[in-house]
C-alpha cells in the first residue's frame, strides 16, 4: 500500500504507520512487517465503523500510487 506513511518512533523504537487520507487509520508495532500487516487490515474496520455510524466514506483508491 503505497499511500501509507511509516516512521520509527524515537522514544519507543516502534514502527508507526498511517494512511493520511483515512482519518484515524494508524498502527504501532514492534516490527515493520507487523506494522504493515496491521495497517493493511485497518481500512476494513474503519469502513465498517463509519458505515454503522452513518458517516460518509470518502472515495479513495488505496493503491493509486502503485
Amino acid at each position: 500500500m503505497r499511500i501509507a506513511k511509516y516512521k520509527v518512533l524515537p522514544e519507543s523504537k516502534k514502527y508507526f504507520g498511517e494512511i493520511p487520507e483515512l482519518r484515524s487509520v494508524y498502527t504501532c508495532a514492534e516490527t515493520i512487517d507487523v506494522c504493515r500487516r496491521e495497517l493493511e487490515e485497518a481500512p476494513e474496520g474503519w469502513i465498517l465503523i463509519r458505515t454503522a455510524r452513518g458517516i460518509p466514506i470518502p472515495e479513495i483508491n488505496l493503491h493509486e500510487h502503485e
